[in-house]
């Protein structure tokens, strides 16, 4: 997961709040809400016209121009695996719109159903999959139940304020476009995420981040960082190729790791983790001292910009 900065692209005029189709698309949720009932299809071409904004902006604005047309290849907004065209991403929910896993009682927060703030890219596997989120959203503060419209007969916009809405019920679950990931969830090198908040622990359980293929993917990005630089170390040492080209060649890789935090690349968090704890990651697995030595040394002056 990273932080996604939302006003970096135009929010779509039907998504407006003062904008009548958006009230009335709304509004004409509201009677369909019934206790024991679930709320009729939402509107799809509603939904897709929404689906070009949201796809730029978890690709990070990064395009690619494909037989003549530029696509935007998102990534989910929970796992930061990509679109890769095999499972189609889908447009999710932060707030379930029909029904809450943890309350019974709650019919859904129906009157976010076509809330601009409430809308992510989600992956399949984190939305639908096994042990998936699907309609989870437990909170430890104060639940809300109902728009203010069914009481008062009037469209109360701090219905629809995110934030007020954190600040009241305190969800678990991380917000991509709210909460920065690097406060509650951090990597290991064998690839697994671990939270290191309690928001951070419910996340990982909530979309199931720690799933097989996921991690294993992860770890293959650190295994393959690691290789490089075990070869080349190999090849210096026995003098196989010039400390100059060894030196080019280590700053490629460092450089690698950095650009792997850029927004659009897949798993930029542990991108992020592999470079500020690269101690951690990948000097503390050779045995050897020398390598150790040359390796905090060389790394040092690159962040340094002596190398």
């Amino acid at each position: 997961m990273r932080f996604v900065n939302k006003t970096s692209v135009t929010k779509p005029e039907e998504f407006d709040h003062t904008n009548t189709t958006f009230i009335n698309k709304t509004l004409k949720t509201f009677p369909q809400i019934v206790k024991g009932k679930e709320i009729k299809k939402i509107d799809n071409d509603y939904y897709n016209k929404s689906l070009s904004h949201l796809e730029k902006l978890y690709a990070n604005n990064h395009s690619k121009n494909i037989d003549g047309q530029i696509i935007f290849i998102p990534k989910c907004a929970f796992c930061e695996s990509k679109d890769n065209g095999t499972s189609k991403f889908e447009i999710e929910h932060y707030r379930p719109k029909k029904e809450v896993t943890e309350d019974k009682n709650h019919n859904g927060y129906y009157w976010l159903a076509y809330e601009w703030t409430n809308l992510l890219i989600s992956c399949p596997y984190c939305n639908r999959g096994t042990n998936a989120k699907h309609n989870k959203f437990p909170i430890i503060g104060n639940r809300i139940y109902s728009e203010n419209y069914l009481i008062n007969k009037h469209f109360d916009i701090d219905s629809f304020n995110l934030e007020k809405l954190q600040e009241l019920e305190q969800p678990l679950l991380l917000h991509p476009e709210i909460d920065n990931p690097i406060s509650h969830l951090i990597f290991k090198n064998n690839g697994k995420i671990l939270g290191i908040s309690q928001r951070g622990r419910a996340t990982i359980r909530i979309c199931n981040l720690n799933r097989s293929l996921l991690k294993s993917r992860r770890w293959k990005k650190i295994k393959t960082v690691h290789k490089s630089l075990k070869l080349l170390i190999e090849d210096y040492l026995v003098k196989k190729i010039t400390p100059e080209y060894f030196k080019n060649q280590l700053k490629s890789i460092f450089e690698k790791i950095k650009n792997s935090e850029q927004g659009h690349k897949e798993f930029t968090l542990l991108g992020k983790n592999m470079f500020e704890r690269f101690e951690y990651f990948f000097i503390l697995q050779f045995e050897n001292d020398k390598i150790k030595n040359i390796l905090t040394e060389l790394f040092n002056r690159y962040k340094n910009n002596t190398l």
